[in-house]
């Protein structure tokens, strides 16, 4: 039986050292988003299927700095969501879109992401880009 890192937790490991708003409104984000979807697969491989996730490592995603602290690779990121590598849903797609687009690593088209979303997930977005200001 696998148990499960809380979203919390993931939240803040991927927030540790980081300053940047837009980061951290993109980290929470992906963290707030059907129990940290994005976050678990990128921050614990090893929790389950999703190791799968794309045909690279997940650690050409994940860095370490100086001093040991995982942080996402945004620019790795956004090329994968380029080459359309992820293997997730429409809208699972959409969040980490917006939440790479936050940080300046990738573009989106606001009207198609909006179709894709439901309300709570709207939320979500609107959320994150009110606090990345």
């Amino acid at each position: 039986m696998t148990i499960e890192t809380p979203a919390q937790a993931l939240i803040d490991a991927a927030s540790d050292g980081i300053g940047n708003e837009q980061m951290l409104a993109a980290i929470h984000l992906l963290g707030h988003h059907d129990g940290g979807y994005w976050l678990r697969r990128f921050l614990t491989p090893d929790e389950g299927p999703q190791y799968d996730l794309f045909g690279e490592s997940w650690s050409e995603v994940v860095q370490l700095d100086e001093k040991g602290r995982s942080h996402l690779g945004w620019d790795r990121i956004g090329e994968l969501l380029e080459e359309d590598a992820f293997k997730a849903s429409s809208s699972q797609k959409a969040i980490l879109s917006v939440a790479v687009s936050l940080t300046g690593h990738y573009r989106v088209d606001l009207q198609r992401i909006v179709t894709l979303l439901d309300d709570q997930q709207m939320r979500l977005v609107n959320e994150a880009l009110a606090n990345a200001t």
